[in-house]
């Protein structure tokens, strides 16, 4: 189920008005166009609305998500796997057998991402960040997760806004402020990368509104 829909279920479950949904984060009107999926919504406002009306964010998610099969699990193991070895062509193969899957999204976003992070480019398509946003990011558990981690240190100013940048940066920064000297040097590099590239959205976004 896509964001858009997801929200409107969880709304008129509450039998609440998009005005009563929405309102102190969103306008009305605003509001209205990401129903009909006519616009995005931005990681922060959706925890705002969550958080105003007393949805929890994991569950929100976890209602709305496609339970993985067997194969999917198998198959995005051994693609980990590969991919934290640099085992390159195990990579290709595997990625060529996903794409011919008829179904499995999340799996075929995942082998792309680490297809490009092992080809060393940059740029990835955008239409599916909903779906990154939904299966990668719910809930807390990403915040330790080495794969979600390193898709923010290498995607992150890519494939999000620098508000919803701004909302990753803020949950790692509260996670690892002080657990910093209590991490591998992997993590502590990765960690960095993203603050570095938030740095880099803050500066580039005030350029922008000069």
């Amino acid at each position: 189920m896509e964001i858009n829909t997801a929200l409107k279920k969880a709304r008129q479950s509450r039998g609440l008005t998009q005005e009563q949904f929405v309102t102190g984060i969103l306008s009305p009107a605003h509001y209205s166009k990401i129903e009909r999926g006519l616009h995005e919504i931005s990681a922060k406002d959706l925890m705002a609305i969550l958080q105003k009306n007393k949805i929890s964010f994991d569950e929100f998610f976890k209602q709305n998500s496609v339970a993985q099969a067997d194969d999917e699990n198998n198959l995005g193991d051994q693609l980990q796997t590969a991919y934290y070895n640099q085992d390159f062509n195990q990579v290709r193969k595997l990625v060529t057998e996903i794409q011919q899957l008829p179904h499995h999204d999340l799996l075929k976003i995942k082998a792309k991402l680490i297809l490009t992070l092992l080809e060393r480019k940059r740029k990835f398509d955008v239409k599916d960040k909903n779906i990154v946003l939904q299966r990668l990011f719910a809930g807390d558990n990403w915040l330790q997760d080495k794969f979600s981690l390193d898709l923010l240190a290498n995607f992150g100013t890519s494939i999000f806004t620098h508000d919803d940048f701004a909302f990753f940066f803020q949950k790692i920064f509260t996670t690892y402020n002080d657990k910093m000297s209590e991490q591998t040097e992997k993590m502590q590099t990765t960690i960095a990368t993203i603050c570095v590239n938030y740095l880099y959205t803050c500066a580039e976004n005030k350029f922008r509104r000069l």
